[in-house]
């Protein structure tokens, strides 16, 4: 939101033109050992632009993760104050940054310092889009992320810094539109219901008998009205419930035997033949007779001796 009011105050002073410059890998490390990158940045940038005549300006730092050389690489997205249609005051304001971020060598030099043109509240969101890493939950949030991390900033201090001028305008701004929405809320909702009108009444003929009119379409019926129907009146009269139980009971239920564990009649059943097993005990030493003895198959010597 900050960024977005400081857009709107740039562009109520004059024309604009968006930028976007990246840092030497000695600025940077300059940078970074100060302690609080942007600020010091800032006053680089701002004393390179007062030598032009001074520009308001917006930036935000943002950082990338070199791979091949193992560092960080800061870089700048912005707004200036300028007007990008003169080519002598955009190559002024583009040697001015370059001297601030450290000069690029060889073919790199010339994709250092970028400007953007036709802006709208689309490039003041991308330059903004990081800024919440900033805050001090998130911070906290991701202080034991991997260093190399995109979403942990390993430097401490501001993102977003804009000059005096385009401070205090866009508070005014910002105080504006809220007063704007707090008077708003304020104000009763009127809802206007659409009226109805009758409908127009159809042309009559001038004569009955004139015949109707050609058309190619199939005319509606006429609307019959609608007349309530008589209602017939139906009287029920109840009759006593009798169930099933009570039916078999005065029929045929008294008549059958039944058991003491239930009123349901239950057949006669046969009595069971019980067996008896007469055991009888046989001491040790007795002998059993000789007709009882096992004389074995034939040809034994049991049946031989025997």
């Amino acid at each position: 939101m900050q960024g977005h009011f400081a857009f709107e105050a740039l562009e109520a002073l004059g024309p604009v033109v968006g930028f976007t410059a990246w840092c030497s890998a000695e600025i940077s490390a300059k940078a970074y050992a100060s302690g609080n990158p942007l600020p010091w940045l800032r006053k680089r940038i701002a004393d390179a632009l007062s030598k032009i005549g001074g520009v308001e300006f917006i930036a935000v730092l943002e950082e990338e993760w070199s791979s091949a050389k193992g560092t960080y690489r800061l870089h700048l997205h912005g707004i200036l104050g300028i007007d990008g249609s003169k080519r002598r005051l955009l190559a002024k304001v583009r040697k001015a940054l370059r001297r601030a971020m450290g000069s690029w060598n060889g073919e790199a030099r010339k994709h250092q310092i970028r400007f953007s043109h036709d802006l709208d509240c689309g490039w003041a969101s991308y330059c903004t889009k990081r800024t919440w890493l900033a805050l001090p939950g998130i911070r906290r949030l991701f202080a034991s992320a991997p260093m190399h991390s995109s979403f942990r900033l390993s430097f401490d201090g501001p993102v977003m810094t804009m000059t005096n001028g385009v401070r205090e305008l866009a508070k005014e701004l910002h105080q504006e539109a809220r007063r704007a929405v707090q008077e708003a809320r304020k104000r009763p909702i009127a809802v206007e219901l659409p009226q109805t009108t009758p409908e127009a009444a159809a042309p009559v003929s001038e004569s009955l008998d004139a015949p109707a009119r050609a058309t190619r379409f199939r005319s509606r019926p006429t609307k019959m009205p609608m007349t309530p129907l008589p209602i017939p009146i139906v009287t029920i009269v109840g009759t006593p419930i009798i169930t099933i139980s009570e039916i078999w009971k005065a029929s045929i239920g008294n008549s059958l035997p039944t058991t003491s564990r239930s009123s349901w009649p239950m057949p006669a059943r046969a009595p069971r033949p019980v067996l008896a097993v007469q055991v009888m005990p046989i001491a040790t030493g007795d002998r059993l007779p000789a007709d009882a003895r096992s004389r074995g198959p034939p040809g034994s010597s049991w049946s031989r001796h025997a």
